[in-house]
């Protein structure tokens, strides 16, 4: 790894934004459990302090929340000791109770939220590992997979885990900084050229040519070698002798082995029933296989969504006259307002003041991009979790 991208990683910035970041996914979880009645207030008090006392930390101490066990009552509505993860499968198996508790919610954001906490689990880890690697070891690690491996780790946890709005400027910063590394030369992904192969003549001047004056007599070299052969032909006798004495006391060896009286055959056996207690130990979400279908869309992914549509309205409506800034129906500041307002349509987007203070609705350009992109607006707008569909304090 080089050194601007080791610094970036392990800046207070980048460290404390991510265990903010995190933190925020842990705690509506938490506050999701406590609605769905998964905990009771003794355990989400308990289950909150530990995500407060992490506050402000770096990722080696929020790591070790997804592997610390908590006392919850699951879907079957059994006690149980086990990980956040487990806890939020638990929430999403059966969230009717916190649906009936709060009517403008929908199972599909519980399912985004369990999604969004299975990815999270193992980048985390890899990042506790990438961050510990990082401090204690100053070797320069000149692997692209490595640096990579790294830079995506930063970049998917800015994606998915849950920004609160006040962050939201600096996660998309972070995010630029660290997929800059992948194309920037000085991020250390540029390699040397290869050594290209000499011509021939090439080869021949750079080969220094034979002097027959510093030739040797090679006589007395060869004299030397029938020496060491002759030698040599003494040990392989010896090998001989020795290969011998060891083959009879192999032989004498496994006669007094089978004169040993040998213990009787003991059968360990292990009932069903302990089999499935030692397995009801672990996690069973280690080894869950199965995929909730839902669109997972965050603020974050949605700006990146979002952005891709104006370059390309740019791009397609650049020579036209009349084109520009304000006639861009996703301008900068509209991105802006659409992250802050959270709308759930392109009707409710377009009625917000801000923005029709800034759009001449009426404008033919505008309008064929309401056309064209209107409906796919819509969807990503609708299939957003929004960070405050998980109000908690």
């Amino acid at each position: 790894m080089t050194q601007i991208l080791r610094d970036a990683f392990l800046s207070q910035k980048v460290q404390a934004h991510l265990s903010g970041i995190i933190l925020n996914t842990l705690n509506a979880v938490a506050f999701v459990g406590y609605r769905n009645k998964n905990l009771d207030l003794g355990q989400y008090n308990y289950l909150k302090n530990d995500l407060e006392g992490a506050k402000y930390s770096d990722v080696t101490v929020v790591a070790r929340l997804f592997r610390n066990r908590y006392a919850f009552t699951d879907s079957k509505n059994l006690s149980r000791n086990k990980t956040i993860l487990s806890l939020g499968r638990n929430i999403k198996d059966d969230c009717e109770i916190f649906l009936k508790n709060n009517e403008n919610q929908k199972s599909n954001n519980i399912k985004k939220l369990y999604n969004i906490l299975r990815e999270l689990d193992p980048l985390v880890q890899n990042l506790l590992y990438y961050r510990n690697f990082c401090s204690h070891n100053m070797k320069v690690v000149d692997q692209v997979g490595w640096k990579l491996a790294v830079i995506a780790g930063v970049v998917r946890t800015c994606e998915i885990a849950l920004n609160d709005k006040s962050t939201y400027q600096l996660n998309s910063e972070i995010i630029e900084e660290f997929k800059s590394f992948a194309s920037d030369p000085s991020g250390g992904f540029a390699t040397s050229s290869a050594p290209e192969a000499l011509t021939k003549a090439e080869y021949a001047s750079n080969t220094p040519a034979v002097n027959r004056h510093d030739e040797k007599d090679l006589s007395s070299v060869y004299d030397k070698l029938d020496g060491i052969i002759s030698e040599l032909s003494h040990l392989t006798d010896f090998g001989k002798k020795l290969d011998k004495l060891i083959s009879v006391q192999n032989k004498t060896d496994a006669i007094s082995a089978s004169q040993v009286p040998q213990p009787k055959e003991t059968k360990i056996l292990q009932s069903s029933e302990t089999v499935e207690e030692v397995n009801s130990n672990d996690d069973e979400d280690a080894s869950d296989s199965s995929y909730d279908d839902v669109n997972t869309i965050t603020p974050e992914i949605l700006r990146q969504r979002l952005q891709n549509i104006s370059v390309t309205v740019k791009s397609r409506y650049q020579n036209t006259p009349g084109f520009g800034a304000r006639t861009n129906l996703l301008q900068v500041a509209n991105i802006g307002i659409i992250l802050q307002r959270e709308p759930s349509s392109l009707e409710e987007m377009l009625s917000f003041e801000e923005i029709r203070s800034r759009l001449d609705l009426s404008n033919p350009l505008i309008l064929e991009q309401i056309s064209e992109y209107g409906e796919n607006l819509t969807d990503l707008f609708s299939n957003v979790l929004w960070e405050s569909a998980f109000e908690f304090s």
